[in-house]
Order: C-alpha cells, then structure tokens, then sequence
C-alpha cells in the first residue's frame, strides 16, 4: 500500500496544473509529444481572459500627431497580417521615455528603435518615445497576442499641406 501511494502521488505530480483561470497558450505545441518536461521548465502562458492590451511606442517626433488627430487605430498580428483588428487608445504614458517596454522593439530583437551603444544595460535608445496601451474593440475575444509581435496603423485626420508643413516647421 505505500509503494502504490508512492506511485499515485509521483503520477500526481506529472499532471501540469494552473493556479489562474485562462486560456492555455503553448510556446511550441508540436514539441511537446513524447518529450520529457524538466521540472519548472517554461510549457507555455495561462493568459487570462481579459481583453488583451498592446503596449506600442510612438516617436516623440510623431508623438503630437498621433495624440490630437487620430481617428482610428489598426492592428495586423505579425503572423497574421491578413486579418485586421480594431482597436483605441486605452492608456498614455504621462511622459516621453528614452527605453522600451520590451527588448523585442529594438534593433537587436527585429524592431526598428535603436538603442544607445554608451549604454552599458543596453536598455537606453537614442530617441524618446511615448507609450501607449491600444486595447482591441468588442468582438475580438478569439485573439490571442500574448509574446506576438503587431504592426500598428493609426489613421489621422485628413488636413490641409499648410498644416501638415507648419507642424513640420514646429517639429
């Protein structure tokens, strides 16, 4: 009887379990199959069911553009780029930053900031940017952007070349 209790708890311990409700989202599914997990080793994310929110940096040189006069905000899913999805604005950053969010922005992650070569944490850019969190529209449930990369569109207003050249003059 110990040895069969022994054995029901080591099987106990093989079945991978969540402390937070959600979906299931697995780094690499089809590598799974028949392998063996180490114990604390990285499975994948329970990513709750809340709306998922889009952290984005805006150059401070289109910055002002950006916050007076867009209309509406676009996602496209790096993965995905077929597949439009509409979003707003949720949160502004109260400042302008000279870091990323995330490392997957900058040059060394395949984004396009660059990062400030003096700096020794390489977490510095060149540039300030502002942060905004755009949060997908209703009826977007089915997405899942959890670690994914997004190309963001915002439509502006349209306006007259004098105004487009005065706040290029301001800039």
């Amino acid at each position: 009887r110990a040895d069969l209790e022994a054995v029901r708890a080591r099987l106990s311990q093989l079945v991978l379990r969540s402390r937070a409700a959600g979906r299931l989202s697995l780094h690499r599914p089809h590598d799974l199959v028949g392998r063996h997990i180490r114990r604390g080793e990285l499975v994948g994310h329970v990513v709750p069911q809340a709306d998922p929110v889009v952290r984005v940096v805006v150059p401070e040189s289109e910055a002002d553009l950006v916050l007076q006069h867009t209309r509406s905000v676009e996602l496209r899913r790096a993965s995905e780029r077929a597949r439009v999805l509409p979003a707003r604005i949720e949160r502004i950053a109260p400042r302008l930053e000279d870091s990323v969010p995330s490392p997957a922005l900058a040059t060394a992650g395949g984004g396009a900031i660059s990062l400030d070569p003096t700096d020794p944490a390489r977490s510095r850019t060149l540039g300030r940017y502002l942060q905004l969190d755009l949060a997908l529209l209703a009826g977007q449930s089915d997405v899942t952007l959890f670690g994914e990369r997004v190309h963001v569109r915002f439509a502006h207003e349209s306006e007259p070349m004098a105004g487009r050249l005065w706040r290029g003059v301001r800039q």
